[in-house]
């Protein structure tokens, strides 16, 4: 499944990190939009004063800027794979996406060739189980990562 890119770029992308590879062609297709690929908010310390002429202005900061990933971990089309092994792909999904320490999250953009990354770290993988309990062999599942360093580069 195709997903949007970010604001400005027309195309797709894969995802790579720690030897994982997310997206078309592989075990982990993309199963919705990624989400925070935006201009992350500012945070700022201006105060209004009550009692005097203008404002406190403080410095401004960037939030974190926390990039959640839709995937589905499913057979490929004439591919048949037993239980057992969707799930393995789940289990190695989740250790690579385990919290730790800071990372760089590259977005690969197929359709105009250029490449993103990201600095940060991986803040775990959420599993959504409802498909494999109706008895389909699809998991899906919530990838996040949150960067401390808001740019992209």
């Amino acid at each position: 499944m195709a997903v949007d890119a970010d604001p400005g770029c027309a195309g797709t992308f894969e995802l790579l990190t720690r030897s994982i590879i997310v997206g078309d062609g592989t075990d982990y297709a993309f199963d919705g939009k990624v989400d925070g690929l935006g201009v992350p908010e500012v945070r700022n310390n201006d105060v209004d004063k009550g009692h005097g002429d203008g404002a406190i202005t403080q410095h401004d900061f960037y939030q974190t800027r926390p990039i959640t990933i839709p995937v589905s971990i499913a057979p490929a089309p004439g591919e048949t794979v037993s239980k057992a092994t969707i799930w393995g792909r789940w289990l190695t999904l989740k250790t690579a996406w385990q919290k730790s320490y800071d990372v760089d999250l590259e977005l690969v953009h197929t359709e105009v060739g250029f490449v993103t990354n990201y600095f940060g770290r991986p803040s775990g993988a959420v599993l959504d189980d409802a498909a494999w309990r109706a008895g389909m062999p699809v998991l899906r599942v919530l990838l996040a990562f949150r960067c401390g360093d808001p740019a992209e580069y």
